[in-house]
């Protein structure tokens, strides 16, 4: 009986019997399509960190399913002996919030020997998607177009109509920095408004023990060299009063200055000075130049931080 009513409607309406025909196919393929697409990981079970083999098949589920974005070149990245992220990220041509945004499972920011690594040669994040979210709400957590959005995965139209996005599909989210980060890396997010960077350039010898490269001993480096050519302009990191600027034995030309934050920083090696003792400077003020004083094996910027008196690694806030 029900049936035959239901024969009645769909033969006085054969348009409602296709319309039911193509939704059926619509969500099978729906269904299909995004069930391959997903990385099979619930985004609640992302964090704090993924380890060893879980982290491994993770990594290989976001490649696969971002395949299809020809020109984004994800690949894994096996971190070898003297690797550092700056450099990782360097040489890949992206930034290292790009190698935050690829591994979101990240708590700090120091590379391990045989360390496995997701890494573009596009700026920007993968974002695994939660319950709920639309790409519009993902475009509003990033602060990017839709569009953008879309045209970044290879989205076409009849996508955009038709399909829904399920929670675990991985987007590629283009020249965004990331947002979702574990608890231990908001902590060095943070710290980067505390200070800025005085200059680029490429570190040639880091914070801690190290063999000077004058003295050829075995000491502590309290701070960061930056390798420049001679002449760079050189910014105060952040606002503060300069309490040092003249000559200071192998720092050679150097300026110390003290900031209302609780930190105080010193440049080295200067070949012109442009501030004197007692001056205030604003973060990013031009306050000297790059050079080659003191005893120094080539033209570089000595930069050493502190925090509340005690040394602290310059890297920390220079990324």
């Amino acid at each position: 009986m029900q049936s035959r009513k239901l024969y009645k409607i769909f033969y006085n309406n054969p348009l409602l019997l296709y319309f039911l025909i193509l939704f059926s196919i619509l969500s099978f393929f729906n269904f299909v399509y995004f069930k391959s697409f997903t990385v099979g990981i619930k985004y609640s079970n992302l964090f704090p960190e993924l380890k060893g083999d879980k982290k491994l098949k993770f990594q290989k589920k976001v490649v696969k399913n971002l395949k299809h974005i020809k020109d984004l070149n994800l690949h894994i990245y096996i971190v070898k002996s003297g690797d550092n992220y700056w450099e990782i990220a360097k040489n890949n041509g992206i930034d290292i919030d790009t190698i935050v945004g690829f591994n979101p499972y990240l708590k700090n920011l120091l590379a391990a020997l045989n360390e496995h690594l997701l890494v573009g040669n596009k700026k920007g994040v993968i974002h695994i998607t939660r319950k709920g979210e639309t790409i519009k709400s993902i475009s509003q957590l990033y602060n990017i177009s839709t569009h953008k959005i879309y045209k970044a995965n290879k989205i076409g139209i009849l996508k955009r109509l038709f399909f829904t996005i399920k929670e675990g599909e991985v987007l590629f989210i283009p020249d965004a920095k990331p947002k979702i980060l574990t608890k231990d890396m908001k902590h060095w997010y943070d710290l980067r408004d505390d200070l800025q960077s005085p200059l680029g350039g490429h570190y040639t010898s880091g914070f801690g023990m190290r063999i000077n490269p004058v003295t050829k001993k075995r000491m502590f480096h309290n701070g960061l060299d930056i390798g420049v050519r001679m002449g760079t302009p050189v910014g105060a990191a952040n606002d503060g009063i300069v309490i040092y600027a003249g000559w200071a034995g192998g720092y050679g030309k150097m300026i110390k200055i003290k900031h209302f934050n609780g930190y105080t920083t010193l440049y080295g090696h200067l070949s012109r000075i442009y501030v004197r003792v007692g001056q205030k400077v604003k973060k990013g003020q031009i306050i000297a130049r790059s050079g080659n004083t003191g005893r120094t094996t080539g033209p570089h910027l000595h930069f050493t931080v502190w925090y509340h008196g005690k040394p602290v690694n310059p890297v920390w806030f220079l990324w």
